[in-house]
């Protein structure tokens, strides 16, 4: 499942707070949880010509969401965008694996290094819901070697930029 957000002209923990509240309100609808029971999110942030663009790609466990119930109950909590994509999983494994790319592409994008290691730090860009958020500790691997925070995926903390590959971590200096 993808979920997209109209663009934004700034690029923020505001904007971030401001999307991730539209999913909270999302998985609060009766529709949201008559059809999933759990799941696990990463927000993807990219530069265009119109502005910063802020994707949800989500993989779930539940039932099918129907496309245009989805993409009106999406409409009807960000008031303006309803670009949504939707199908099933074939590989439990390759789905993760393909959703989890999604953060490395954010943070070697096109949008300066710097800029998001600021704006970014501290922030969560992989988030559980639902029933998935009892199984979070299972999958941390990882401990920045600098602050000691686990962290199972990219986080950006302490001024450095690193990313977690279960395990193995990759540093760069961010200056």
């Amino acid at each position: 499942m993808t979920l997209t957000v109209k663009s934004e002209l700034n690029f923020g923990r505001e904007e971030i707070y401001k999307i991730r509240g539209y999913f909270r309100r999302l998985i609060r609808l009766r529709s949201w949880k008559k059809h999933v029971i759990g799941g696990l999110y990463v927000i993807e942030i990219t530069h265009t010509k119109n502005g910063f663009h802020f994707h949800f790609h989500i993989l779930y466990q539940g039932e099918y969401y129907p496309f245009e119930k989805l993409r009106y109950d999406w409409k009807y909590i960000t008031g303006d965008s309803y670009i949504i994509w939707i199908s099933g999983v074939r590989d439990s494994q390759n789905s993760f694996d393909y959703l989890l790319d999604y953060v490395t592409k954010s943070e070697t994008g096109n949008i300066p290094r710097e800029v998001f290691a600021r704006e970014m730090k501290g922030i969560k860009l992989v988030q559980f819901f639902g029933v998935w958020t009892k199984i979070k500790g299972i999958i941390k691997k990882s401990k920045c070697k600098i602050c000691n925070a686990s962290n199972w995926i990219s986080q950006f903390d302490c001024g450095e930029f690193y990313t977690c590959y279960a395990g193995d971590l990759k540093r760069e200096n961010t200056s």
